[in-house]
């Protein structure tokens, strides 16, 4: 199974074969494309050969490759505090970061990070633009950067939490759930 941006070790092919493999658009190019940083060519040689996709995201994909091998350093034991604080912050899983180790267990790094503090935090999605008050309900996304902020609050009233992913965009997430949270049994 795969995490992250996928294979965790040396690329099975050479820079000149990963240059011109991403040439072309497949299901696969952003992990070459990942392959290609990790080997070192260039983010402008990338754009060239990728007929111009902007530095921008590819300087993005260069810092997850730049805490892969940082990462790629330590074991589970020696894994530096602030590190493991900064991994998380950037969206590595603890699957992904024990692979990327390979070095102890999920649920080992779960206990270090725990013991260490390093937990998610609720934040809150201010969906229109402040326009309506805050007696609606919120839309909350959960994170491990700002500290130990948590935006959400325990409530006395009954609540109902909706889960799922894909291509909404900020508010329509926000409207089912307000359509959810008023919904009551019997009407």
């Amino acid at each position: 199974m795969a995490v992250g941006l996928g294979y965790y070790g040396k690329s099975l092919m050479h820079a000149e074969e990963l240059l011109e493999y991403i040439k072309t658009p497949k299901w696969d190019r952003i992990f070459r494309i990942k392959d290609a940083l990790m080997a070192g060519i260039s983010v402008g040689t990338i754009s060239k050969a990728t007929n111009g996709i902007d530095r921008w995201f590819l300087y993005e994909i260069q810092k997850i490759c730049n805490m892969e091998k940082e990462l790629m350093k330590y074991k589970i034991d020696s894994l530096p505090l602030e590190l493991l604080r900064e991994a998380k912050g950037h969206g590595f899983s603890d699957d992904q970061i024990v692979r990327i180790m390979n070095s102890g267990t999920e649920d080992g790094l779960y206990e270090k990070r725990k013991a260490a503090g390093i937990t998610r935090v609720y934040k809150m999605v201010d969906t229109c633009s402040a326009e309506y008050s805050r007696l609606r309900p919120p839309y909350f996304y959960s994170t491990f950067e700002g500290g130990h902020a948590n935006e959400s609050k325990r409530s006395d009233k009954k609540e109902i939490v909706v889960l799922g992913s894909g291509p909404n965009r900020i508010g329509q997430g926000y409207r089912i759930r307000l359509l959810l949270c008023t919904w009551s049994p019997g009407h």
